[in-house]
């Protein structure tokens, strides 16, 4: 979305969205015809920085929050990934015992038969 419809939707003016650009504080991008496009996000992101200013946290205080909660967002994620290989890898394990299983009742039937 562009700056003007993110400042609509989470009430803050464009010149803040602007410097919380300039310091880093929200992910943007650039159009083709050069507008800045910002995430959906960015409103939850906005609502965030509002409430640690609130709190009387500095613009520099608060960008490392962000920058910590974003960190541990990406480990948490990747320890899920994680947890759902090492599943999915158990799983295929446990088929793989099934059919061998499976397979040698076959053969020893039809050894028994000879």
């Amino acid at each position: 979305m562009k700056i003007g419809e993110l400042a609509k939707r989470s009430g803050v003016s464009t010149r803040t969205i602007d410097y919380y650009t300039n310091f880093g504080l929200l992910d943007v991008q650039r159009s083709e015809s050069n507008y800045r496009l910002y995430p959906l996000s960015a409103i939850q992101t906005i609502e965030r920085i509002q409430l640690l200013k609130k709190q009387r946290l500095t613009i520099s205080e608060i960008k490392e929050i962000l920058n910590r909660e974003e960190t541990i967002n990406s480990e948490v994620l990747a320890e899920s990934v994680f947890k759902e290989f090492e599943s999915l890898q158990q799983k295929n394990r446990e088929v793989g015992r099934t059919v061998g299983r499976s397979a040698n009742p076959c053969e020893a039937s039809n050894q028994q038969g000879a």
